[in-house]
């Protein structure tokens, strides 16, 4: 399997949602390269309503798709040997508790793009900032989000349409990304991402200002290395990028 399979997988995917009349959104990877940021998946994500999922494996089962296992929700294209992720409207992003982000309904909110259906820029942000913010195996969408906002040149107004309890890494991203200090030609992006607890507090400090790190008490509390950035590790800190350390 390939880029070319994803490929054939979400044009084949959206041209049954279309054809049956069955709301939609992409989500995941390959919204964020309708989006200009080309990052590599190897599925494809949907956003689909309840009744939605329903209409697709009526339409879809047996016919090019198969479910994972009986009753999935997820189901695969059995053609390009392609796992198509289906979300839900209504579930909640990251750790699946409970927040002020909630994965709305296609039928009301998604935009048609110049291949497909897409969440607004600002929806798709809010939901990875409350994943990545929530849930410690989704850091890559705080990722993602710093890329859409260099990709974009996402102006600091952007974050009065953001959900109030979202907005602290707009802040910490958008604001600074703009008027970062600029290192061997490339953005000095060592600052404070988000609080840990997803609190709402404002974790947007002045910009000498380093984020304090809890000493631990384990034997080790390495820094760790995921998706190109250094990570604290230590239980109590702030979380933040560093972009210098990926390069040593």
């Amino acid at each position: 399997m390939g880029e070319a399979d994803v490929q054939k997988a979400l044009e084949q995917l959206v041209q049954l949602l279309d054809a049956h009349a069955i709301p939609y959104a992409i989500v995941g990877a390959m919204a964020l390269n309708e989006f200009g940021y080309q990052r590599t998946t190897v599925d494809v994500d949907v956003l689909l309503t309840p009744e939605g999922l329903a209409a697709f494996k009526a339409h879809a089962l047996g016919r090019g798709y198969s479910e994972k296992f009986p009753g999935s929700r997820g189901v695969r294209d059995t053609a390009n040997r392609v796992d198509i992720v289906i979300v839900l409207t209504g579930a909640f992003p990251g750790d699946g508790k409970p927040k002020p982000v909630v994965f709305p309904d296609p039928a009301t909110t998604a935009l048609r793009g110049t291949r497909v259906a897409l969440l607004p820029l600002t929806t798709l942000l809010e939901l990875k900032l409350a994943s990545g913010m929530t849930a410690p195996h989704r850091l890559k969408d705080l990722a993602d989000v710093q890329e859409l906002i260099r990709i974009q040149q996402l102006p600091r107004a952007l974050v009065s349409e953001l959900n109030v309890r979202a907005r602290e890494v707009p802040r910490a991203l958008a604001g600074r990304l703009r008027s970062s200090r600029r290192v061997g030609g490339e953005a000095d992006c060592r600052r404070p991402v988000a609080d840990s607890s997803y609190s709402g507090r404002s974790t947007s400090p002045r910009l000498s200002q380093r984020p304090r790190r809890s000493i631990s008490t384990t034997p080790s509390a390495p820094r760790t290395r995921r998706h190109g950035f250094a990570i604290s590790a230590t239980d109590g800190s702030r979380p933040f990028v560093d972009c210098a350390a990926s390069r040593s």
